[in-house]
């Protein structure tokens, strides 16, 4: 449960960090707007909450985790 909302708030901040700087901020190496690298970041972030809560399903479907009985999923292949 930690992960899935670590990653929800990173993606709530990232898309609160976009709104704030707007379309006029431009990043100094290359130009272009700044809202691209976040919106880069705020799609990996979104991927990563969605693979969360895939894990956890799964978790609590079977009962355990994976810390719990290492040696279970090398076998469930």
């Amino acid at each position: 449960m930690l992960r899935i909302l670590f990653f929800a708030a990173a993606v709530v901040l990232t898309l609160m960090m976009m709104l704030k700087l707007g379309n006029n901020s431009r990043m100094t190496m290359v130009d272009l707007p700044m809202n691209w690298v976040y919106g880069i970041c705020l799609v990996g972030f979104a991927m990563m909450t969605v693979r969360a809560v895939m894990v956890a399903r799964r978790h609590w479907q079977r009962g355990y985790s994976v810390l719990e009985r290492p040696m279970t999923e090398m076998t469930d292949a």
